[in-house]
């Protein structure tokens, strides 16, 4: 009895070309693409085109409200802002650029009244101007000094994970604010009858506006670029790649042809 394994073999040898295929597309086309990629995006997008500036850089007022100084800087790189809890910093950014300001602020509600529902006005001013205004409704926690507790605790995760997730309150803003190169200072103020607990990832973000606006997308929707252009960069790679496979197979062949003996 004789056993057919021409079909496996074949099976086997497709599933080996796959296999090198994928191993080949993971393991090179992958990772030239994204290093191209990134390599591209950061000669169109400089590193300090978008500031991430905590709101623990921001000093209190007397009146309450929070104040981000500014300085403008001619050319070079900006100052990193670091996360270190010290305030009363000033802010660099480029000089004659215009930003623009998103929110991405957390905070919690602490009242002692029966009433959870309550009102926040956020304004945003510069030079006595009012830059920004929204009330937002927000949910406040019953029992400041419990959910304190509970908040700062590391013992109880899961319960404070519940409370992080229930009770917390979003500020979230793309484009709020325009600040353009003639500010040097701006004050934002949160007002509410209730005490608020910032969350420490509370922060609020300046974005350089370029003349060109595929740029702007691009650093406003950084994932999504990142996304596309990584793709389309391993369609390239992968095209150079087949052109070059099947010139060297034409010339390789034609030099065959060419050196095998003519039959009589």
């Amino acid at each position: 009895m004789r056993v057919n394994l021409k079909r496996p073999l074949q099976w086997v040898q497709w599933a080996s070309y796959g296999l090198v295929l994928f191993t080949v597309h993971v393991c090179v086309v992958l990772p030239l693409a994204t290093l191209l990629f990134h390599d591209f995006y950061k000669r169109l997008i400089p590193n300090d085109s978008m500031l991430h500036i905590p709101l623990s850089k921001l000093y209190k007022t007397n009146h309450g409200s929070l104040c981000l100084e500014i300085d403008r800087m001619g050319e070079g790189d900006l100052p990193v802002v670091a996360n270190d809890g010290l305030t009363n910093q000033r802010t660099f950014l480029h000089g004659g650029t215009t930003y623009n300001l998103d929110f991405k602020i957390k905070f919690y509600c602490l009242t002692t009244k029966e009433q959870v529902l309550h009102t926040v006005f956020v304004e945003l001013e510069s030079n006595h101007v009012k830059m920004f205004m929204r009330e937002i409704p927000v949910v406040c926690a019953r029992g400041d000094a419990f959910v304190e507790t509970l908040l700062s605790s590391s013992r109880d995760t899961a319960l404070r994970d519940k409370y992080a997730t229930q009770w917390v309150n979003e500020l979230d803003v793309e484009d709020a604010v325009v600040i353009p190169p003639q500010t040097h200072n701006f004050f934002l103020s949160l007002k509410s009858s209730s005490e608020l607990i910032f969350d420490p990832d509370s922060r609020i973000q300046l974005r350089a506006t370029f003349k060109q606006g595929l740029r702007n997308f691009m650093l406003k929707r950084w994932i999504i670029t990142y996304l596309v252009g990584i793709t389309l960069f391993q369609l390239g790679i992968l095209l150079v790649f087949t052109v070059v496979s099947v010139a060297t197979f034409i010339a390789v062949l034609k030099n065959t042809n060419h050196r095998s003996p003519k039959r009589a």
